[in-house]
Order: structure tokens, then sequence, then C-alpha cells
């Protein structure tokens, strides 16, 4: 019976730090390396979740107190509809805050690099964004883009949000 009261106090406890911590979402996106990956750290270091990109698939690691647990492919075949379908039903339902970017780009055109520049400007009065530093390069010899932001969600939201969305669109 003493079992079970601690398995219970566990379970809401638990219940209790998906919606009281924070949770950090660090995104990377750089076109030199052909990089891209989104870091996901809960109560670091109980969890950390790395999603990277290779070979156009995506992979999901997950570590537990630094070791590594899990690695599974994402989606494998290329399901496009699918996939367009669930990111753009997870940026409506993710409400992050506490959001900063770092940028630096460059076109071997200036042109387009001045519009890169007041487009990224624009950008930020539309969108709650803490801080942005950009640095467009001018006088760049190839295009690149860099982009690296950090942002902080509350899990227990987000997953709510997330289900109710699924049973919502479930329904139609």
């Amino acid at each position: 019976m003493i079992f079970l009261y601690i398995l219970l106090s566990i379970i809401l406890l638990f219940i209790y730090l998906l919606f009281a911590a924070a949770m950090q979402v660090l995104f990377s996106f750089n076109t030199d390396k052909e990089d891209v990956s989104i870091t996901i750290l809960w109560l670091f270091p109980f969890l950390k979740a790395i999603v990277t990109v290779k070979n156009e698939n995506p992979i999901l690691t997950v570590f537990l107190f630094k070791k590594k647990v899990f690695e599974k492919e994402l989606m494998p075949g290329g399901h496009e509809r699918t996939k367009s379908h669930l990111s753009l039903k997870l940026v409506r339902q993710v409400q992050p805050w506490d959001i900063h970017v770092n940028a630096a780009y460059g076109f071997r055109d200036p042109s387009v690099t001045g519009i890169a520049c007041g487009a990224v400007n624009i950008a930020t009065r539309f969108i709650n964004i803490d801080s942005i530093e950009h640095s467009p390069d001018f006088m760049a010899d190839k295009n690149y883009i860099s982009i690296d932001a950090a942002a902080k969600l509350n899990p227990g939201a987000t997953l709510v949000n997330l289900s109710r969305a699924y049973i919502y669109d479930s329904r139609r």
C-alpha cells in the first residue's frame, strides 16, 4: 500500500512539474554546414531531446540524465503532407515566450541582403520576440544563412493545446 502511495506521489509531482517547470527550446540552422537541429531541455540534466536532420530525415535522440536512452528516425519515407500539416498545427499550439534570436546572413547580391534585412525588421514587429540580433553581410561572396534561437515554453499547457487541436481535427 505504501508503494502505491509513493507511486501516486511521484506521478502527481511529475504532472505538477509539467505545468510549473519551463522547457527551453534551442533552434539552430546553418546553411554552410547544412545543419538543422532543435534541442529541448527540461529540468536539465533530467531530460534532453535533440532533433537533427540527416539525409533529409529528422532523427530524434532522447537523453535521461545525460545517457542516451532512445534514438529513432521520425517519419521515414517522406510523408510530405503529414510533415507540413503537423508543423503548422504545432506552430499554432505552442505558445513560446522569452524568445531570443541571433541571425547572420549574406547573399551575393547586396540588394537581396537589403531586402532580407528589411523583412527581418518588419517581422520583429509582428512576432513577439524579446531580442533579435541580426548581422547582414552586404559584401558576401557566397549565399549563407545562420540562425540560432532560444525560447521557453510550458510543456503541460503545450500538451493540452496539442491534444485539443488533435481532438478537434479528428472530429472534422
